[in-house]
């Protein structure tokens, strides 16, 4: 398995997975708000870093249908909007970084399905239909406990928290 060097790296397998089947329902439950909170959060972002009176920056950033989609959109136009605000740029861009690398974990949170490995307990693996994520030897490359889910929701809302700080300090100096 592989080992963790960053937070939004994939959790090692543990040995067991949770005895009751809710557990991971409820952590999934739990960071896909997470991260439906961070996603509004960024949108306040790009708000506060192009737009104006109208909120027409928070109705562009919301009309993006992907995720993916928005980091990159942050990620262009960021520069452009906070040229003048050098250390605000380089907090939003390591922001909107950090996201982006997190996106993936949110997406196998997401399209994940509980498994019940008998003895083993229950995890969240990838469906069978997701070649990507398994590997050549049949092996899934992320099989996630209740915990595991928990620690990504964590740093979901700690994002979220660093944005919310983040917008304000945009607003503050656009003097919005």
């Amino acid at each position: 398995w592989l080992f963790m060097n960053n937070p939004w790296d994939v959790k090692p397998r543990s040995p067991a997975g949770n005895p009751n089947i809710d557990e991971i329902y409820v952590a999934v439950g739990r960071a896909l708000t997470c991260w439906e909170n961070l996603e509004a959060g960024l949108g306040e972002l790009f708000d506060a870093a192009v737009g104006g009176d109208g909120r027409a920056g928070f109705a562009a950033f919301a009309a993006v249908s992907s995720s993916s989609a928005r980091t990159e959109l942050l990620s262009a136009a960021l520069p452009r909007a906070l040229s003048e605000h050098g250390v605000l740029l380089g907090r939003a861009s390591a922001l909107v970084e950090q996201v982006g690398k997190f996106g993936a974990r949110r997406n196998e949170i997401a399209h994940g399905r509980v498994f019940d490995l008998m003895e083993h307990g229950f995890y969240l693996c990838p469906t069978n239909i997701n070649p990507r994520k398994w590997t050549g030897a049949g092996a899934a490359k992320y099989q996630y406990r209740a915990e595991d889910i928990s620690a990504y929701a964590s740093e979901f809302v700690r994002l979220h928290g660093e944005c919310a700080i983040l917008v304000a300090d945009i607003r503050i100096a656009r003097g919005l």
